[in-house]
């Protein structure tokens, strides 16, 4: 009887993480998310605005931080999202740890988190967006970014 009782276990334990496994598929399916939907995050400022100097693109600068709830509401919600990874193909997209750069953080007067910056390829600030707004604001604060940057 005692080894029933195991095998019955290890089946139950076995069908739970096949369906949370699935349920988790099926979750990113419907919100349309795949690993070729999502945004290309550059993890050190100075690279990235190399990068978007040399390819002409302006800048969104994710200023966050480990402990930051509501930075990683804004990643959840909003930069999780296809449409918004697709919005930011028109930009060269840099993620700043406010922790690991604390220069950067000062050199562009952020003081909450999270903060987005929108840049021209030079540095020159176009705008910025703060705290956690819904993905239908950041994809305004994109567009109007991408306008005042000279873009289509």
């Amino acid at each position: 009887m005692n080894v029933l009782w195991r095998w019955v276990v290890v089946v139950g334990v076995v069908a739970l993480v096949a369906g949370c496994q699935q349920s988790q598929q099926s979750a990113q399916r419907s919100r349309g998310t795949t690993e070729g939907q999502q945004i290309a995050w550059v993890h050190d400022f100075e690279e990235g605005m190399a990068k978007a100097a040399e390819e002409g693109k302006p800048v969104m600068v994710d200023f966050y931080a480990d402990w930051c709830t509501w930075c990683k509401k804004l990643d959840a919600d909003v930069f999780s999202r296809p449409d918004v990874a697709q919005a930011s193909r028109d930009f060269v997209a840099i993620k700043v740890d406010t922790d690991e750069d604390p220069e950067t953080e000062s050199k562009y007067g952020v003081s909450g988190l999270p903060t987005v910056v929108f840049l021209q390829s030079d540095g020159t600030e176009i705008r910025r967006s703060r705290g956690a707004v819904p993905y239908t604001v950041m994809l305004d604060e994109m567009a109007a970014a991408k306008a005042a940057s000279g873009g289509a």
